[in-house]
């Protein structure tokens, strides 16, 4: 893939980030690792199901997915969107599901990836994939990482990954797509076999 290099200038102003796109080792599942998000944005709706507490439903852009608790790093929504962003099970990537900066681009008509090009940073390059881009952010070691979207179902997803990991993306796609797959749920036919099947895909590492 190649490289296209961006200077300051050429990235418009959006969310501020936590670390960075590094998640799963640069940021703590602490307040402070969640975006800056609008006042009225900020909440806590987090819906336990009644049938299990260790499993948290999530509504997505039309999509419902039954998640671990424990896989869930941070969770803000509001009349806003939505911010979800999730461990991806045994992968140093993570899902976000990021309804604020989907459909964004910045200054340089590339999409704009949360914690890698929604801001104004140095050290921004766009590499294009047969079916995508990747946006990576150079910096310290916290700072650094990249970064895609892919469709799931209709659904905008971003994938966070190591900057190491660029040249494996498809793979990583294809473990956050099993993933989500493992995770969605029919939100009007939930029963305690779905409970089960969903708890029992979660705990599989890809």
């Amino acid at each position: 893939m190649k490289g296209l290099s961006y200077t300051s200038d050429s990235v418009s102003k959006g969310l501020m980030l936590c670390a960075g796109p590094i998640l799963l080792i640069a940021c703590s599942v602490e307040e402070a690792a969640t975006p800056d998000l609008p006042e009225d944005a900020k909440g806590t709706a987090r819906t336990e199901d009644e049938a299990n507490p260790a499993l948290r439903r999530l509504s997505y852009q039309g999509q419902t997915f039954l998640v671990p608790k424990e896989q869930i790093l941070s969770q803000r929504s509001g009349k806003e969107g939505e911010f979800v962003r999730l461990r991806l099970p045994g992968s140093s990537a993570d899902i976000v599901l990021d309804s604020f900066n989907a459909g964004k681009r910045d200054n340089a008509d590339s999409p704009i990836v949360f914690s890698v090009n929604d801001g104004p940073y140095a050290g921004i390059t766009r590499f294009d994939r047969s079916d995508g881009v990747v946006m990576c952010r150079t910096g310290m070691a916290a700072q650094s990482g990249c970064g895609t979207k892919f469709d799931f179902a209709g659904a905008e997803i971003t994938l966070l990954f190591p900057m190491a990991k660029r040249d494996d993306v498809d793979n990583l796609i294809q473990k956050a797509t099993e993933a989500l797959d493992q995770f969605a749920v029919p939100s009007s036919s939930l029963t305690d076999g779905d409970l089960d099947a969903a708890r029992s895909k979660s705990g599989k590492a890809d």
